[in-house]
């Protein structure tokens, strides 16, 4: 399975072993890379199964007309994009089946992965990671939608094939450059790939010391 963490999780293990080998607990603490380690992989998981769960999207179009044809089936009619009905099952096709579990991954992926953003930052070395599409989700639009400087209080949600869920997708005209979300794939990449270079900066130091 290529996930997105994939390598960002190789090069933490990379990380933890060399802490591991040179340094003892008086100068890092092992259980925080230990839940690091497990948060990508929840991550992971999380991404992977949105994915898995947004297939049927691609072929709604194909749903919507095998729904229509069978309704309509020796009736003749034919010229479904302007019928209100076909427009309606589309609106209704296979995503809305799993809506539910998407919104739980997708609060759940936020929470989880700015846990795992607050406990890299608590190893040496390290402090200064950030993943700033997920810290701002997770505290402004999920955690504290109602503080003053956001106030996107809205239930809106929305989901994109190539960004993902969108948190708070829908929400008033006057909100809608308050803490703007990308999508969940596109902050899950951003967080990746800042910890990939953050880790690489650090093993690279780490080992012209001991050279």
């Amino acid at each position: 399975m290529d996930t997105v963490f994939k390598e960002s999780r190789k090069l933490f293990d990379n990380y933890t072993d060399f802490m591991h080998e040179r340094w003892d607990r008086q100068r890092w603490e092992p259980e925080y890379g230990v839940e690091v380690a497990e948060r990508l992989e929840q991550m992971d998981f999380i991404v992977w199964r949105l994915k898995e769960l947004s297939r049927p999207t691609w072929a709604s179009d194909v749903w919507a007309k095998q729904q229509y044809q069978q309704a309509w089936r020796g009736a003749g009619k034919l010229e479904f994009t302007d019928d209100p009905l076909y427009t309606l099952l589309r609106q209704t096709g296979p995503l809305s089946i799993n809506d539910v579990e998407i919104r739980v991954l997708t609060e759940a992926f936020y929470f989880i992965a700015d846990r795992a953003r607050i406990v890299v930052k608590k190893l040496p070395l390290l402090r200064s990671f950030d993943a700033p599409g997920v810290r701002t989700v997770r505290n402004h639009l999920l955690q504290h939608p109602e503080g003053a400087d956001s106030g996107v209080i809205e239930n809106g949600f929305s989901f994109g094939l190539e960004q993902g869920p969108v948190v708070k997708g829908v929400r008033r005209a006057n909100k809608v450059a308050v803490f703007p979300d990308s999508g969940l794939y596109v902050n899950a990449n951003e967080f990746a790939v800042a910890l990939e270079r953050k880790v690489v900066s650090v093993l690279e130091a780490l080992h012209k010391q001991d050279a």
